[in-house]
């Protein structure tokens, strides 16, 4: 009895012991350039200066990128910058996650050059709009500082095939720029493989109509085609389905009238994207869908959409100018929260429903309520600077507590002169106006102020 007590002691150990040296694998994919043999991960980059981690891979994962082998200095996150000198640069990649751990050496060199040529292997080469560059059509050469020519593969085309005429194709190289001019003839109408993709971009078809589902792939500007083929057939694109560009390398997107709908989360975390063309014939836009585009600078809401859905622009904090629809009706909760560039924020009284905290860290936004139900979600809309006119509300304000956090730096309440029954205002703001009102028929105190400046006024 006491071997067999003694063998299942010994099996329990050992399955103890596996349990504990389970294997750990990162799941990360690595930019061009950078290659993965064993557990090195190298690359050769033409100059020096600081390399961004989502510029050598990207991962949902933690990672600690070591300077030295003692582990003294090190870089934390893919939004960290990784500072590099000319010649060779050996660090260490720490990946971790649920308290697993595994490390890669990471091995950069560095050249410096003193110039560089492009030679054109296809002058005659032609491109659609919206297009993808072919690199085979160009050499890139480089003369390095100790005289030696060395040709080069990792660079990065800067440009927009975004209209038909000549278009500029410029490369960067170590503080150097060249460019050269092609000519866009065509509109881009791509045709599928068997797995229903074209230029890194997968779609599906749904009877005579296509849908675009996974473009995570794509860099720089992209032009969504308004027709897609297959097998000799035409289907038009409708929709763009949700994450389908989700944290893409965008930098610029343009979306072709035919398409009705942008699913949620379409483009959320495209941090690159710094432009939106939309349709002028879309019907709606979904939850998230450009939520964390951080250089996101301006956007144009078309027609015919009635909804800003919650989160659309979340965190787009580069976001200064927003122009409104006069079709929109409704604004969702967090729909413009972290847009801390927008300077003047406006909402008339159109808007018949406001989510919660619509504008939280927004420096300064004047609604006009619709109604008593937009006037309190007005008050707590997370806005720095709040002016809320209640002159046009289509409801009775009677009876209602208006309760400003402190988060706010100013709060304006402006009526229409009337007098409003039972009423109580009371406000943290650090500076509170009341404009055009007369309290009347209060219960308790009318109005109740902590702010360190306050302005009544009757006009």
């Amino acid at each position: 009895m006491k071997k067999i007590y003694f063998l299942l002691l010994t099996l329990v150990l050992l399955f103890v012991g596996c349990k504990e040296q389970t294997l750990y694998t990162p799941d990360f994919t690595l930019a061009n350039g950078f290659t993965l043999e064993k557990d090195r991960i190298s690359a050769t980059l033409i100059g020096s200066g600081d390399l961004a981690v989502s510029d050598l891979l990207q991962t949902r994962e933690e990672i600690l990128i070591f300077a030295d082998t003692a582990g003294d200095r090190y870089v934390k996150g893919t939004d960290a910058l990784i500072p590099l000198n000319v010649g060779e640069n050996r660090m260490v990649i720490r990946f971790l996650k649920d308290g697993m751990e595994k490390e890669y050496d990471l091995h950069i060199t560095c050249i410096a050059i003193r110039s560089f040529e492009i030679e054109l292997l296809k002058p005659e080469k032609t491109y659609h709009v919206g297009e993808v560059f072919d690199r085979s059509t160009i050499k890139v050469t480089a003369q390095t500082e100790d005289g030696k020519t060395i040709t080069v593969t990792d660079y990065e085309p800067e440009y927009e095939f975004s209209s038909l005429g000549k278009s500029t194709v410029g490369i960067e190289l170590d503080g150097y720029y060249e460019s050269f001019s092609v000519m866009v003839t065509e509109e881009y109408t791509p045709t599928l493989d068997e797995t229903l993709s074209a230029d890194g971009v997968r779609y599906e078809l749904h009877e005579n109509v296509a849908i675009l589902i996974d473009g995570t792939d794509k860099e720089g500007f992209f032009a969504v085609p308004r027709t897609v083929f297959f097998e000799g057939k035409a289907y038009p694109l409708t929709e763009i389905a949700p994450r389908a560009f989700e944290n893409a390398p965008l930098t610029g997107i343009q979306i072709p009238n035919g398409v009705q709908r942008i699913a949620d989360e379409a483009f959320s975390s495209c941090r690159s994207l710094e432009w939106v063309e939309l349709p002028e014939n879309m019907t709606s836009i979904g939850t998230y869908a450009f939520a964390d585009c951080k250089a996101l600078r301006a956007i144009e809401i078309p027609e015919g959409i009635q909804t800003i859905e919650d989160g659309m622009f979340r965190g787009c904090e580069a976001l200064a100018v927003a122009v409104l629809p006069e079709t929109l009706t409704e604004i969702g909760s967090r729909a413009f929260a972290g847009c801390t560039s927008l300077e003047k924020f406006y909402v008339d009284n159109a808007i018949v429903s406001l989510g919660d905290n619509a504008f939280e860290g927004v420096k300064d936004v004047a609604i006009t309520a619709y109604d008593s139900s937009v006037a309190d979600a007005a008050v707590k809309c997370g806005a720095e600077k709040i002016t809320l006119n209640i002159s046009y509300i289509k409801d009775s304000f009677d009876n209602k507590t208006v309760d400003v956090p402190e988060s706010a730096n100013y709060f304006a309440l402006i009526g229409n002169g009337s007098i409003y029954n039972n009423v109580a205002v009371k406000s943290a703001a650090a500076e509170t106006m009341i404009s055009n009102m007369v309290f009347a028929n209060n219960k308790g105190t009318p109005i109740e102020l902590t702010s360190a400046k306050v302005i009544l006024a009757r006009t």
